[in-house]
């Protein structure tokens, strides 16, 4: 708040190119055959990051506070890096696909301008005095750029898509096609100034894909045939051994990329290691089986049943993750991405719907979910050729695995043209070894087995999602009265052209694992991180669960005509009761709030307080009966504190806001500023979920 050198935006821009063309070629009384084709370029460009000073103050407080300027950033595509004057390695812009590639050779050697502000610790975020609204001494930085991040990505995509659908005869009807994918992603995502954790790459990935589907009617019988074939390349090389690169003792800046790779069986070799410093990326592909079938029970009831295998390119976030890292400039912690193959996913569908009558229906639909090669990281063991000796390193693989399964019952009824509703409840019950890729390093990688000393290895039994919640019940009503609702009547005139349409949605908790409570903080908002953060409470990851919350919407509408316009009246209520939603807790107390946390953080503040104060500044006051500890401001000289008189007289305002101004800052004041602080920005409204809110407006239609 007080440090506009580091305040942040966010500024995308993009260009797209499409070509559609829907084509009939023929059609008779049984046959038809027609295509439709999709071509497209799309060019994205997004600055994440911190805002140029000047921009940020001359657009702080826009007319109607919108801003129609060119934001501006620190670094961006234009203005990249300084000049590095040992190696003539300069790179001051990242425009063209040769200055992204500059980028990468430098990161890869180690040499010339690798980050915007390399090894600038001036520019590292820092708090010189108490100037806060509380006296507080941390928590307010009030110095330095270097947010610990900055993002600037420039990708560009080819895309096609060809679908042909051939109904040849009275009971077969054919779909054939094929997509394309050919990118260029290039990405610097990382602190602008220290290389630790830093993902930056320039990559083309390519991804194809073919398929061919029969849909054979046969009577009531529906059956559906199909296939899909995938392929993915994700482009490049990777390192042989994560994070060795410039230290990897074949390594030599001056030698082409090229020899320096190995590829397929050569990368087995035993002494492949030694010889090269990465390995081409691997072409992978993958066949995709589809079933499925309906057919009538009654003149009321149908049944349909599926059965399909569904595959998941892999993400570029994942894996190009500090794959130009190496192991001198991050650490053991940092994830390195792979070539990994696709995720597969195994669905079946089982269904049945009932109409009672034309108007009211009933559905219900039972599924199976096996996720069998989901995106991980795991710690791997890699032989180092730099101190010749076997390293664990985190590297992305397809070891996640897990299940999903449930059930679904819908209700729908319809009255006329004025009423339409429906009621869902849908079970299910997600498990798996890892929520996202990153589960395993967040929780169990960051613990330690106490008789071996061993980081705790990756679950080989399935738990809990961080998003599974077991029951959602959702619905919806709309009302509609018609222009010529009982005209003549004064209900009539009122409800005419009037709409009320409400929606609800109670939905249970989503899992959290529960953490000893030492008073770190830490929060879960649907899983939780530990091992730095904190220590489990139980064995179960995932075993405690947030609360059920509950939403009721509500909107009235009313429909009036005014010559030759159509104006529409609102009032839109959202948690229309005004429910309490608690969408977060302490992971370490499961509640909103935590006192051993506030404890903690008091604690340590007051104990600066004390320090920076002195001890000849500590007294005592006698308040409402009590004797209370206090600091003397009367004197400010001899201050003890880094920020010395300037931090005395800091306090002196604290104690004014929160106290009675006469520079006695006791006990009860001091925790009111704390409190205060801590209310605002850890206090139980940070947990909830939104209160009423209601908006009321007019809507135009000429």
């Amino acid at each position: 708040i007080f440090n506009p050198d580091a305040y942040t935006g966010t500024r995308s821009n993009g260009q797209v190119y499409i070509l559609n063309w829907v084509q009939q070629v023929f059609r008779t009384a049984e046959t038809e055959l027609a295509f439709d084709l999709n071509l497209s370029y799309q060019v994205d460009r997004q600055r994440t990051g911190v805002l140029d000073t000047e921009w940020e103050l001359a657009n702080r407080a826009p007319s109607l506070g919108i801003s129609f300027s060119k934001m501006q950033f620190l670094i961006d595509f234009d203005k990249y890096g300084q000049a590095d004057l040992d190696t003539g390695r300069v790179l001051n812009k990242l425009e063209t696909q040769e200055q992204w590639e500059q980028l990468i050779k430098n990161t890869r050697d180690n040499l010339g301008t690798r980050l915007p502000y390399q090894d600038r610790t001036d520019l590292l975020p820092r708090q010189v005095y108490r100037m806060n609204p509380y006296g507080m001494s941390t928590s307010w930085r009030t110095r330095g750029t270097d947010r610990g991040f900055g993002q600037l990505g420039y990708d560009r995509r080819a895309l096609g898509r060809l679908n042909v659908d051939w109904q040849f005869d009275r009971y077969n009807r054919l779909k054939f096609g094929g997509e394309f994918m050919q990118g260029r992603v290039n990405e610097y995502n990382a602190s602008i100034t220290d290389p630790a954790f830093r993902d930056v790459f320039a990559e083309e990935p390519t991804r194809y894909a073919a398929y061919i589907q029969d849909r054979l009617d046969l009577g009531d019988v529906v059956l559906e045939l199909g296939l899909r074939w995938d392929y993915w390349d994700a482009g490049g090389v990777f390192p042989l051994t994560p994070s060795r690169i410039f230290t990897h003792p074949a390594y030599d800046p001056d030698v082409p990329i090229e020899d320096l790779t190995c590829s397929g069986a050569q990368c087995q070799d035993s002494t492949a290691i030694f010889d090269f410093v990465w390995q081409a990326a691997e072409t992978h592909t993958a066949w995709s089986p589809r079933l499925r079938v309906s057919f009538p029970v009654t003149d009321r009831t149908n049944v349909r049943l599926s059965y399909a295998h569904q595959v998941q390119s892999p993400d570029g976030e994942n894996v190009y993750a500090s794959m130009n890292n190496d192991l001198t400039t991050t650490n053991t912690n940092d994830a390195f991405g792979g070539d990994v193959r696709h995720g597969k996913t195994i669905i079946f569908e089982f269904g049945v719907r009932h109409a009672f009558t034309r108007d009211l229906v009933l559905d219900f639909a039972a599924f199976n979910k096996d996720k069998v090669s989901d995106l991980t990281f795991r710690i791997i063991d890699f032989f180092d050729p730099l101190v010749e000796r076997i390293a664990p390193v985190n590297v992305l693989t397809n070891a996640d695995f897990g299940n999903s399964k449930g059930f679904e019952v819908q209700l729908l009824q319809r009255i006329g043209n004025w009423f339409n509703g429906q009621i869902t409840y849908t079970f299910q019950a997600a498990k798996s070894t890892g929520s996202n890729p990153r589960t395993y390093l967040n929780t169990n990688a960051r613990t330690f087995v106490a008789v071996t000393g061993d980081r705790t290895p990756p679950p080989q039994a399935t738990f809990r999602t961080d998003d599974n919640r077991a029951h959602n019940i959702s619905g919806s009503l709309a009302f509609n009265w018609p222009d010529d609702f009982n005209r003549g009547t004064w209900y009539g005139s009122v409800l005419r052209n009037a709409g009320l349409f409400a929606r609800f949605r109670f939905v249970s908790g989503l899992p959290y694992t529960r953490l000893q409570n030492t008073g770190r903080g830490q929060t879960a908002f649907g899983g939780t991180a530990f091992g730095l953060e904190g220590e489990r409470e139980d064995d179960a990851l995932n075993a405690s669960e947030l609360p059920w919350q509950y939403y009721f919407d509500l909107r009235v509408t009313k429909g009036l005509r005014l010559g030759p316009t159509d104006w529409t009246l609102f009032a839109d209520f959202r948690n229309l009761f005004n429910i309490r939603n608690v969408l977060g807790v302490f992971a370490e107390s499961g509640d909103v709030v935590n006192e051993e946390y506030r404890d903690a953080l008091f604690s340590s503040e007051l104990t600066r307080l004390r320090s920076d104060a002195g001890g000849a500044r500590i007294t005592s006051v006698e308040k409402n009966g009590e004797t209370l500890e206090a600091i003397d401001l009367s004197d400010c000289a001899g201050w003890r504190g880094s920020g010395q008189e300037a931090d005395c007289q800091l306090v002196r305002g604290a104690e004014m806001r929160f106290g009675d101004g006469d520079q006695i800052y006791d006990m009860d004041e001091i925790l009111t500023a704390l409190n205060s602080w801590y209310t605002i920005f850890v206090g139980q409204q940070t947990f909830l979920g939104q209160p009423l809110h209601i908006r009321l407006g007019i809507e135009l239609a000429f």
